[in-house]
């Protein structure tokens, strides 16, 4: 199993340390919520109020967010051990307003060159109904894993 994977497997046990912004966001994954096969990662992300407007629609600036770091994860499926990538480009197309108490977002890598990764993610509402869509595209750039060399 290479780092990224282990990575994965690590986040989806809730063993790793989480960033403080992910603590702040609470874009932290809960165990067991986090799924992925090669190019594609699903992740149910729990909203509660701290994260509607106070009409009770959910901050578009979080979905963004959300799908920003379901993507990045994706990436993960297809990266080498001495590959890291950075979000180069996001654009969120926002469908209906979200509510309710959860979303489920998947992202899956539409195309991988040398140097970009190419991306669409897709966040569902509880009822079903696609509440966003994003498009991104990360650099790729070398990787030096923590603990070698």
């Amino acid at each position: 199993m290479g780092y990224w994977e282990s990575l994965l497997h690590d986040i989806n046990a809730g063993t790793t340390t989480v960033p403080g912004a992910m603590e702040t966001t609470h874009l932290k994954v809960v165990p067991g919520t986090l799924s992925w096969e090669t190019g594609v990662v699903r992740r149910r992300w729990a909203i509660g109020p701290w994260a509607h407007n106070a009409n009770g629609t959910v901050f578009g600036g979080l979905l963004a967010a959300a799908a920003d770091q379901v993507t990045s994860l994706a990436a993960f499926t297809i990266l080498g051990d001495d590959e890291a990538s950075r979000t180069a480009s996001l654009q969120v197309d926002y469908f209906r307003p979200v509510v309710g108490d959860y979303i489920d977002i998947e992202a899956r890598v539409v195309n991988r060159s040398r140097r970009l990764i190419h991306t669409e993610t897709e966040l569902t509402r509880a009822d079903g109904k696609i509440g966003a869509h994003a498009r991104a595209v990360l650099a790729i750039v070398p990787f030096d894993r923590p603990g070698v060399g």
